[in-house]
């Protein structure tokens, strides 16, 4: 490790001298919409914010969303696929395997399946991106539930000029990547941008193919004598992918990572995804609007199961959502009244099944469980600048939402019905020109999914009471962000053995998270800027009744520390260069925490070359060939191990129109 660090400084040396740099997400002087529902400066708003834009996304030559969030303090990936494709995202120690603490949004919409709560984060083209923002700690009283650990916003692009591009990159293991990306400016001041983008690899690892299709828009209109503006965006994504398994320790210990597990319970299956979200906002009299949002998702799947003496699980999801909004400035007030109302379905069936072959057997249906979703939301926020130095920042939400679940197998009806409220306070404080401190607390929740509802109809929500202090420096050059947070969870919601072979989800748990981030970026001059990032985190369960020898552990999974330095360099004959030095630190494998994952140290290069409208490019992640898992734990006495990518090649072509 020594001798890998020593290398890495040398290069940062030599990078630096020769005029490397990187963009490091989150300059303070940025907008932002998603703390507060309305326009503010990063700089002057009571939370902890990154923003990554899509020329930073460009430049970093990332193929996935995860090489994109990865070296943002208080996120640690995870999941199982080797390559880091739709990763699980554990944000401030909030993990599960769906994903389901953290709300993910596409133009403020969520795209967080109601029967599982999962974002399916690659589904969005990497080139229709405009920007990212990424609101850490408890904002459900600005979105709602899904929203404890934080609120990712991926904003898409608008059509700005009439253009086009395309970009073909290659890879290791027959991996191919295809973007091709349009935008043109029509009469009638109507703007039109579209994206597309494929990934076929035949990976790395057995039995770990994948071919992942996405595509994604908008039609956007404005009438400024008229006063209003509109918008569609739409996006589609389809993925057709095997399932590798874990590696034993045996495996693991002599190196044979790229080996897949024939018998894994999961086979692989397919999913497809499709949104629409039109806008349509009108500007009124006394500096007010009115916006009108209206919202489509689909998730449609088939996973094949090994288990059980082989299963395929069917789903059908959709939900419609419906919503307006009144905001504006009064006075030294900005504020937003909205109220929602979702309406969706849920069509679960399991059948028998050949899964190896992928072959269903339609006359043995197990289960069949159809669930009807209705949703309702009002919320208020307001930004009151209560002097030139100081902000204030409070708002509340209501939630309900109900479940009328028919177990059409059994013949049995379930209805569950629960609600949540959650306030929130939030305080900054402009100490001087350059220096602004701040101070939150707000409650924020998570309602029980649609699956979870179907094992335990009596559950209620999670609730959890966030606090936060930091403090944002900024100068010409510099910028740097200091943060402090503690939640405690009630009513976590457990998965059980309440009896031999049955098991069942319970509102049993209460737990503490708690840790210290840090970013910052300074710029060198104009071709070159660093980046330096990272995060302390513990987490501390404070109940489990089943398990009382649980108290005062940690949760597993969670990386207890993590570090970042960032480099890159664009100088103006177009030849660029890029670093990235991530640590991550250990993990607790099991529930009485015996046993660590010692955590792991990667380093990425990049390189391009660009003049006029064509460029080129190569790119080395984990150039040290670093052994290393994102997920690894103990199941009952056996440790499982999902390894990621070693040292990996990419190349390839862009060309702009």
């Amino acid at each position: 490790m020594l001798k890998k660090i020593s290398l890495v400084f040398i290069s940062m040396f030599v990078l630096v001298r020769a005029g490397l740099t990187v963009d490091y997400p989150g300059d303070l002087g940025t907008i932002v919409v998603t703390a507060t529902k309305s326009e503010e400066l990063l700089r002057e708003i009571p939370v902890t914010a990154i923003v990554i834009t899509g020329e930073e996304i460009e430049k970093s030559q990332a193929k996935n969303m995860n090489e994109i969030l990865e070296n943002i303090p208080g996120v640690s990936l995870s999941g199982g696929d080797a390559d880091g494709r739709n990763p699980v995202i554990n944000l401030r120690g909030f993990y599960d395997y769906n994903s389901s603490y953290v709300l993910v949004l596409v133009d403020g919409m969520s795209i967080n399946s109601p029967d599982t709560g999962k974002p399916y984060i690659d589904s969005i083209p990497l080139n229709n991106i405009e920007r990212i923002e990424v609101i850490k700690g408890g904002h459900s009283a600005v979105w709602g539930s899904y929203a404890m650990g934080g609120v990712i916003n991926i904003i898409t692009k608008q059509g700005k000029e009439t253009a086009a591009a395309a970009n073909l990159s290659i890879g290791e293991w027959g991996t191919k990547n295809t973007d091709i990306s349009g935008q043109a400016l029509l009469p009638g001041n109507i703007a039109f941008s579209i994206s597309a983008n494929s990934k076929i690899s035949d990976g790395w690892r057995q039995y770990s193919g994948y071919d992942i299709q996405t595509m994604g828009g908008s039609l956007s209109k404005r009438n400024d004598a008229l006063g209003y503006k509109s918008r569609l965006s739409f996006g589609y994504y389809e993925d057709d992918y095997k399932s590798p398994g874990y590696l034993s320790e045996k495996q693991w210990r002599d190196g044979q990572l790229h080996m897949g597990d024939a018998t894994y319970w999961c086979a692989g299956g397919r999913q497809n995804n499709e949104y629409a979200k039109f806008m349509i906002e009108q500007k009124l009299p006394l500096n007010l609007s009115a916006r009108l949002d209206l919202n489509y998702f689909r998730k449609g799947y088939t996973f094949y199961y090994r288990s059980s003496g082989g299963t395929a699980d069917i789903n059908d999801v959709y939900v419609f959502t419906g919503g307006i909004e009144f905001g504006g400035k009064i006075l030294k007030n900005s504020f937003t009244l909205g109220f929602n109302v979702d309406k969706g379905n849920v069509d679960s069936r399991n059948y028998a099944a050949d899964a190896d072959n992928e072959e269903i057997d339609k006359d043995v249906l197990k289960k069949h469980m159809d669930t009807d979703i209705s949703k309702f939301a009002l919320y208020l926020q307001d930004m009151w600048n209560i002097t030139d130095r100081m902000n204030l920042n409070i708002g509340a939400r209501y939630d309900k939402l109900k479940h009328d679940i028919t177990d059409r197998v059994a013949v049995k009806e379930y209805h569950p019905d629960v609600s949540a409220v959650s306030p929130n306070l939030g305080l900054l404080f402009k100490v001087t020109s350059k220096l602004n401190v701040f101070g939150s607390v707000s409650q924020a929740f998570r309602l029980p999914t649609e699956s979870q509802f179907c094992k335990n109809s009596d559950l209620n929500p999670e609730k959890a009471l966030n606090y936060e202090i930091g403090a944002k420096f900024f100068l010409d050059r510099i910028s740097c962000e200091l943060s402090g947070y503690q939640m405690n969870v009630i009513d976590k919601i457990t998965y059980e053995e309440t009896s031999p072979a049955v098991w069942e989800y319970r509102n049993v748990g209460e737990v503490k998270n708690r840790g210290i981030e840090l970013a910052s970026k300074i710029s060198i001059n104009k071709e070159l800027s660093i980046a330096l990032s990272g995060d302390i985190m513990q987490t501390e369960i404070l109940k489990e009744p089943k398990y009382p020898d649980r108290v005062g552990k940690n949760l597993t999974q969670s990386p207890l520390w993590k570090t970042s330095l960032g480099l890159h360099y664009e100088s103006e004959t177009g030849f660029g260069a890029g670093a990235d030095l991530r640590k991550v630190g250990s993990w607790y494998m099991d529930d009485k925490n015996t046993e660590k994952y010692s955590g792991y140290f990667v380093t990425d290069l990049n390189f391009a070359w660009k003049r006029d409208k064509l460029g080129y490019f190569l790119k080395v992640d984990n150039i040290f060939d670093e052994k290393y898992c994102r997920k690894a734990y103990i199941s009952g006495t056996s440790k499982l191990y999902y390894p990621s990518l070693p040292r990996t090649f990419s190349a390839g072509i862009n060309v702009k129109f």
